[in-house]
């Protein structure tokens, strides 16, 4: 594929947040594992606080560590999603115009011009909101779909991206 593909957005802090969500995304079965585990966990707590004739301290302290737990995972995600938020905000790109150029031979992502070859992607990951890509820096930045001038140009883009790069999707 000789042919270039360009992706331009206007940064803000609803996109960024997006990136940053996707960036963190972890699959459903996670936390339904999470949630079953801390449910069976209370359960038998519970039960066992129960059903002793003279509950000791330690038994009841047992039997709230599951419970404890629960709130201690909700907490943490609602403090991640606030902390996700606060970093959108207050990212540098905010109001910035953001271009990418990708050809077969690589992509550049700044007005410098300077092409770097795919193997600086150290992975990919596309959601149905756009591309998560991951450099050999450590660095990650967010490309989103609405970036592409239609849905084919983004189809290309996937397809470059997938030969080029270990990709993969989330759900």
């Amino acid at each position: 594929m000789s042919e270039e593909i360009t992706a331009s957005y206007r940064s803000d802090a609803d996109t960024n947040l997006q990136g940053l969500k996707w960036a963190n995304y972890k699959p459903v079965w996670v936390w339904w594992t999470v949630w079953i585990l801390i449910g069976l966990f209370s359960i038998g707590g519970l039960r066992h606080f129960t059903t002793k004739q003279h509950p000791s301290v330690q038994d009841f302290v047992i039997s709230l560590c599951p419970i404890a737990l629960g709130v201690w995972v909700v907490l943490h995600q609602k403090s991640e999603e606030a902390r996700m938020v606060r970093e959108a905000q207050a990212s540098e790109s905010v109001g910035q115009l953001v271009t990418w150029h990708f050809s077969s031979e690589g992509f550049t992502f700044d007005e410098a011009g300077q092409t770097m070859p795919w193997t600086s992607i150290l992975r990919s990951d596309s959601s149905k909101d756009g591309v998560i890509i991951k450099l050999r820096n450590e660095l990650s930045t967010w490309l989103p779909k609405t970036a592409f001038t239609s849905e084919a140009e983004y189809s290309r883009f996937l397809d470059l991206l997938a030969a080029k790069t270990k990709h993969s999707k989330l759900s």
